[in-house]
């Protein structure tokens, strides 16, 4: 839907009013004694709660991007940073700089049994981020203050009901310090204190509240030299565990470039992992509508936009545990020597040669694993259940079992990726309520080689095939995940 209409369909459905701003409007609608009905045919016309609608039009149409520095949080880069914090575990969110709650809506996607509480300073965006927690049923706060003084004007308590959240004004500010276990921002950028920039203040602020926090930054922040202070005292700290260079395009009114730090306790000895997806993602189209003159209103603006897949961002989360063509983890010493840099092309530098791989093709790791599966299958055993116990193999029964739901989950994402080889299903052992025990010799041409030392040796056999294929499968993830985030393979349609 074009923006413009977009805006239009929501002002309907709250019944603006001439005489209302679009914050009033929605605050209205918050206190309506009738707000269920209003929740009930946003839902209708929207019903994707996984995407702010609000955010686009608030940012297209009232956004104050010179004095207040409000850039809001796209949906992709909210998922992906949703999706990098989720893995850290926890269920109480703070969310600094919330603005009309885009990213607490993508951790809420991930993760609906949460507790948040929300900060922001702009009174006039608070009614929007009331609206998309309550429509969502989320418990919690939001304050309206100043995340770096610590001073709040009005706050509000979200308790969920049957269907949405209730929302009260709370009669007393609550203290401080707020307490969470996971903190997600995306603060305004570049703010200066005494002439410097602040932007790494916000990562103390969220670690201050919460164990483990993703912030985002603009990509400057990872090489500045004014900020080179604050990166080592994070990193001397053990504080920083990753930091992702994102593609330009993911804010609708801004190109500017980002990255995403991932912050708490550093378990590598202060090594920080850095992934480079500058090159990662797609690009979609938003069109909009032009302002003014007849001759600007009806001419058709198209602005590209970064996204990714879903595929994508969980590549990009499994790069922040590996080295990869795009990710390297860093040591403590490796960055001193660099000045704190914090930009992956520092310390890797990629080729050009896109024929180039650190892996072999995955072709031929799929087709090592299918050599291991067919020596594995050579020999099924079938056996009563009851004896399956006495023998000791309820435990392989089950690994054939799981191993089977795993491969055709492996199978569909490589049809997914437009890969046509398949990985074969493992056919080794049965059980059966008869009293049977049968040991078959499956493939006409290849001789089991565990046939004559029987069932000992063929346990032990099936164990050691399981875990040189874990290699191969791990081998085959990592050789994966370079191609995907450049775009040499992508999914089918």
């Amino acid at each position: 839907m074009e923006l413009k209409d977009k805006y239009k369909l929501l002002l309907e459905i709250f019944e603006a009013k001439a005489s209302e701003s679009f914050s009033e409007t929605i605050m209205r609608v918050l206190l309506s004694s009738n707000r269920n009905a209003y929740f009930d045919k946003y839902k209708e016309l929207f019903p994707n709660l996984k995407e702010d609608e609000l955010r686009s039009c608030w940012q297209f149409w009232h956004a104050d991007r010179e004095e207040k520095k409000q850039d809001y949080t796209s949906t992709p880069l909210a998922t992906l940073c949703a999706k990098l914090l989720v893995n850290e575990g926890g269920h109480v969110l703070y969310d600094c700089c919330s603005g009309s709650g885009t990213l607490t809506v993508a951790v809420w996607a991930q993760i609906q049994e949460i507790i948040v509480v929300c900060e922001e300073l702009d009174s006039e965006v608070i009614p929007l981020l009331l609206f998309n927690l309550a429509l969502r049923n989320i418990q919690g706060e939001v304050r309206n203050g100043d995340a770096l003084t610590g001073e709040t004007q009005k706050a509000w308590l979200l308790k969920s009901g049957k269907d949405y959240s209730t929302v009260e004004e709370m009669l007393f500010v609550p203290d401080y310090p707020v307490k969470a276990d996971i903190a997600i921002s995306n603060p305004p950028f570049n703010i200066r204190i005494g002439g410097k920039k602040q932007n790494f203040i916000f990562c103390e602020r969220c670690l201050q509240v919460a164990e483990k926090a993703v912030v985002i930054l603009p990509a400057g922040t990872l090489t500045s030299g004014d900020e080179c202070d604050f990166r080592k005292s994070l990193i001397d700290r053990h504080r920083i565990i990753a930091c992702i260079q994102m593609p330009s395009g993911l804010f609708e009114s801004t190109d500017v470039i980002t990255a995403a730090y991932l912050l708490g306790e550093n378990q590598l000895n202060g090594a920080v992992s850095l992934v480079d997806a500058s090159k990662a993602g797609g690009t979609y189209i938003r069109e909009q509508r032009g302002e003014g003159s007849k001759s600007h209103t009806q001419r058709i603006y198209k602005k590209k936009m970064a996204t990714f897949s879903e595929a994508q961002m969980d590549a990009i989360c499994e790069m922040t545990k590996c080295d990869t063509e795009v990710s390297k983890i860093v040591s403590v010493e490796e960055l001193a020597e660099k000045k704190y840099s914090l930009q992956f092309g520092n310390y890797k530098t990629i080729s050009p040669d896109d024929t180039h791989t650190f892996h072999r093709d995955f072709s031929d790791i799929i087709n090592e694993i299918n050599n291991l599966n067919r020596i594995r299958n050579t020999l099924k055993v079938t056996v009563n259940k009851v004896w399956a116990e006495q023998l000791g193999l309820k435990g392989i029964i089950d690994l054939n079992n799981e191993s089977k739901e795993v491969t055709g989950k492996i199978n569909e994402s490589l049809s997914k990726l437009g890969i046509k080889e398949r990985i074969g299903m493992p056919d080794y052992i049965a059980q059966t309520n008869s009293k049977e025990l049968k040991i078959v010799q499956m493939d006409k041409e290849m001789l089991s080689p565990v046939f004559e030392s029987f069932i000992m040796f063929w346990r032990q056999h099936i164990i050691t095939m399981d875990n040189m294929e874990n290699l191969y499968l791990a081998e085959l993830r990592d050789a994966l995940l370079e191609p995907l985030m450049t775009g040499r393979i992508s999914f089918e349609q």
